[in-house]
This record gives C-alpha cells, sequence and structure tokens, in this order.
C-alpha cells in the first residue's frame, strides 16, 4: 500500500535593509522590530 508524501513547498526569503544614514534611529529600531516580528510568524514558521 502506498502512502501519498507531503510535499513542502520550496521557499526562499531575501531581506533588503537599509544600512544608510537616512535612516533615524528609531526606523532603524522599528525595521529591526518589523524582521523579528516576520520570523516569529506563524505563517513563516508553518
Amino acid at each position: 500500500m502506498l502512502r501519498s508524501a507531503r510535499v513542502l513547498p520550496l521557499v526562499a526569503l531575501v531581506l533588503a535593509v537599509d544600512i544608510s544614514y537616512s535612516m533615524d534611529r528609531d526606523e532603524q529600531e522599528l525595521q529591526r522590530e518589523s524582521f523579528a516580528e516576520a520570523f516569529r510568524s506563524p505563517l513563516i514558521n508553518a
């Protein structure tokens, strides 16, 4: 009897980070917090 194999999607994640000084400290903090929140998302960690 054959069991169906679970096929996982291939996902590529690219992060583009603004490292210039055009952002102030608050904007840089928001960017870092947003990246961290995205990685904790159940959609990413499913």
